[in-house]
C-alpha cells in the first residue's frame, strides 16, 4: 500500500510532474484560502467545513498536502549539518564584526541604510543571540517524530 495521495498517485501515473503537480496543489490551497476569505467577508459563515482561515491553517493544509504527494522534510542528520554550517559561519562573521570589519556579505545586504544599521557592533550582537539559540537547541528535547518515515 502506497503512502501516496491517490490524485498524486493517478497524476504520476499518466506522466505528471511532481514539481508540477505540487505547484497546482498548492495553488489550489491558496486559490481555496481566498475564495473563503471573500465569502466571509460578505458572509462570516460561509464554507463552515474551511475551518481556520488564518496562514498557519492554510500553511498545514499546503503541507498535508505535500506529504500526501510523498514529498518529504530533510532527514535530521541533513538539518544537523545545515545548522552547524551556519553556527559556524556565524561565529567567523561575529570574529570578524568584533574586529570592527562589516563583512561584504553582510555590507551587501546593508547597502543603502542609515550607518547605524551598518554597525559591526550592533550585528555582532545579533549574531551573538542566534549563536546562543542553535547552542540551546542543543539542550532542548529533539523534535517529534512528524511521522514521515518510510515515505518517498
Amino acid at each position: 500500500m502506497s503512502d501516496l495521495d491517490s490524485i498524486a498517485v493517478a497524476t504520476y501515473a499518466h506522466g505528471g510532474d511532481p514539481i508540477d503537480w505540487a505547484c497546482t496543489a498548492v495553488g489550489a490551497c491558496l486559490d481555496a484560502r481566498d475564495t473563503v476569505r471573500e465569502a466571509r467577508e460578505l458572509s462570516p459563515a460561509a464554507f463552515p467545513g474551511w475551518g481556520e482561515r488564518d496562514n498557519m491553517a492554510v500553511a498545514r493544509k499546503i503541507v498535508g498536502t505535500l506529504l500526501g504527494a510523498g514529498w518529504t522534510p530533510p532527514d535530521r542528520a541533513v538539518i544537523e549539518e545545515a545548522l552547524e554550517k551556519r553556527a559556524a559561519w556565524l561565529r567567523r562573521t561575529v570574529a570578524e564584526l568584533d574586529s570592527g570589519h562589516l563583512p561584504s556579505s553582510l555590507a551587501a545586504e546593508l547597502d543603502g541604510m542609515p550607518d547605524t544599521e551598518r554597525d559591526p557592533a550592533r550585528w555582532a550582537e545579533v549574531f551573538r543571540k542566534e549563536i546562543r539559540r542553535h547552542e540551546s537547541r542543543d539542550e532542548r528535547s529533539e523534535p517529534h517524530d512528524n511521522g514521515s518515515e518510510g515515505m518517498g
